[in-house]
């Protein structure tokens, strides 16, 4: 009686954490004096005033009229220059989204760059970290390579490798994940002081796996609206399943997606995630893929694993017989493992209860 439920658990999105922040590597650092500390000469720790001309000329006009002046949201490396213009540390606090405090170091001359980010207590990341080597180009842009590792609440841990390019407006940014080898390609525009566009693809390295393809808008409130398309490339069907997202600045996000089977049925559904991770799904199915539902059910699943499901199938009846709806609910562990009694006295096991 379990019908098919997928139980819609393997809409999960997975979201860029940067701030964007990098290393540079500037090419003319002056006369290796005195220090510089003339902030408004914004130049490197030497130089007696001279300063790195790399720096200076990266800093002289914004490339993107967008991020002049530098802001948390808009700034990119042009934020922490307006912070430590003569390079050092800074640790400041943010406020409105789920980022919560940004720590980190630079070094102008060296072009090297750390940063911690913390997130809102609760939060399924703890933090990440950052590290960055970048050569500077002229008015704002840069290429740089970084590595990052996300640290979860559960204690599990996420690296990724990344190239950056950035010019004017836009910044390339690709990812190759260090566990799956899953590669990543975003491409985002700087489109309003408050708003920022950006497209991504991701697939897997060996060809097998799901193709996942978003575009997004992020704005200076920390909310992001998505659509996506996910393409199992197994399965005939294409695509697998589509929809929408809204991430909240306060960590909950609310999906909406339609499921296509090889088949023909359909499944709509409605997944809620909460700051802490827990998930909720509504979902009907169709099995033959028209507009009537066939299933329909919610499922419950905590961010540790365990949860719950109730659900509704329709018995067709046969030869003049009347349909009958069969009510089922059950729990199962943080292994996903349960069982499940129905209103016709049937019980059972669940399965496809999955990570997702």
């Amino acid at each position: 009686m379990l019908a098919r439920v997928s139980l819609s658990l393997s809409l999960s999105l997975s979201l860029s954490l940067s701030l964007g922040v990098g290393c540079a590597r500037t090419v003319d650092p002056g006369d290796p004096g005195t220090p510089d500390n003339d902030a408004g000469d914004r130049d490197d720790s030497t130089g007696d005033g001279e300063g790195s001309s790399t720096l200076d000329a990266w800093l002289e006009t914004a490339g993107c009229t967008h991020e002049d002046p530098p802001t948390l949201f808009t700034g990119d490396l042009r934020y922490i220059a307006s912070r430590v213009p003569e390079g050092g540390s800074w640790d400041y606090g943010t406020e409105g989204g789920r980022v919560v405090r940004v720590e980190g170091d630079i070094d102008w001359e060296a072009g090297e760059l750390w940063s911690r980010i913390h997130f809102l207590e609760g939060y399924t990341v703890v933090y990440t970290e950052e590290w960055m080597d970048f050569e500077l180009g002229v008015d704002g842009d840069y290429e740089a390579t970084m590595d990052r590792v996300a640290t979860m609440k559960n204690g599990e841990t996420f690296e990724a490798s990344h190239t950056i390019r950035k010019e004017g407006c836009f910044r390339w940014d690709q990812a190759l994940d260090a566990e799956s080898g899953r590669l990543t390609e975003t491409v985002s525009e700087l489109v309003s002081p408050d708003q920022m566009n950006w497209s991504s693809t991701s697939e897997p390295s060996d060809g097998e796996g799901e193709y996942f393809e978003v575009d997004s808008v992020n704005t200076s409130d920390w909310r992001t609206e998505e659509h996506f398309v996910a393409d199992e490339l197994a399965t005939e069907v294409s695509p697998d399943r589509e929809g929408d997202c809204a991430h909240e600045a306060d960590g909950l996000s609310v999906c909406t997606a339609t499921t296509y089977w090889d088949d023909g049925g359909i499944e709509w559904s409605t997944l809620t995630t909460e700051l802490e991770g827990h998930r909720t799904s509504e979902w009907e199915q169709s099995w033959d893929g028209d507009e009537t539902p066939d299933a329909w059910g919610t499922t419950y699943k905590s961010y540790e694993g365990s949860g719950w499901a109730s659900w509704t199938t329709i018995i067709y009846g046969e030869d003049g017989a009347d349909d009958v709806e069969i009510s089922c609910s059950g729990e199962f562990d943080e292994n996903h493992e349960g069982t499940y009694t129905c209103s016709d006295g049937s019980e059972g096991t669940f399965t496809g209860i999955g990570q997702g």
